[in-house]
């Protein structure tokens, strides 16, 4: 089993930098992965996935969807304020 760490920029008012890591690969799932982390665009991604077939295709999706629970959870790890759920948990808390 191999495990890849990569380097992730994501956020929207402001650009957060870290490292996510995915335990448990095999070396297919290396390479695709280092293919679609060369992908520039959401076009290239759409153009190298039709080229795959569809067990491929399978993995590719698979692998994204990866990509991205790691870059959320790394994210929610990294909060120690939560507005959003203090606002909730106090509207819930007044509604009693």
């Amino acid at each position: 089993m191999e495990t890849l760490a990569l380097g992730i920029c994501y956020g929207t008012s402001s650009v957060v930098s870290d490292m996510i890591t995915i335990d448990g690969l095999n070396k297919k799932q290396v390479a695709m992965l280092d293919k679609l982390w060369s992908l520039e665009t959401e076009k290239d991604l759409h153009n190298y996935v039709s080229t795959l077939d569809s067990q491929d295709t399978h993995m590719a999706q698979t692998l994204v969807e990866m990509i991205i629970l790691e870059a959320i959870d790394t994210d929610i790890a990294n909060k120690t304020d939560f507005p959003e759920v203090k606002d909730i948990l106090e509207k819930i808390m007044n509604k009693g």
